[in-house]
């Protein structure tokens, strides 16, 4: 996935499913609801993010990001 710069995923959750986030070009930020700071990803790394944990996921530079997402478990239910 793609992420323009400066781009946001407002925040959301999953009710049945696991989401991993890889970060493949630039930053990602991931902010997870309870979470008293950012986690940002660069090249390479990865963060799982528990079903229905509350995230956000944006690009915080100026140029695009590129990520990869996996999903695991039952239905990919988007709250």
């Amino acid at each position: 996935m793609t992420l323009a710069p400066l781009e946001v995923a407002p925040l959301h959750f999953h009710t049945l499913v696991d989401e991993q986030i890889v970060c493949l070009d630039g930053q990602v930020a991931v902010a997870v609801r309870g979470a008293e700071t950012e986690t940002v990803l660069s090249e390479g790394q990865s963060l799982v993010i528990r079903a229905g944990t509350p995230h956000r996921i944006w690009n915080r530079c100026n140029a695009p990001t590129q990520y990869l997402l996996t999903q695991s478990g039952g239905s990919t239910t988007f709250v």
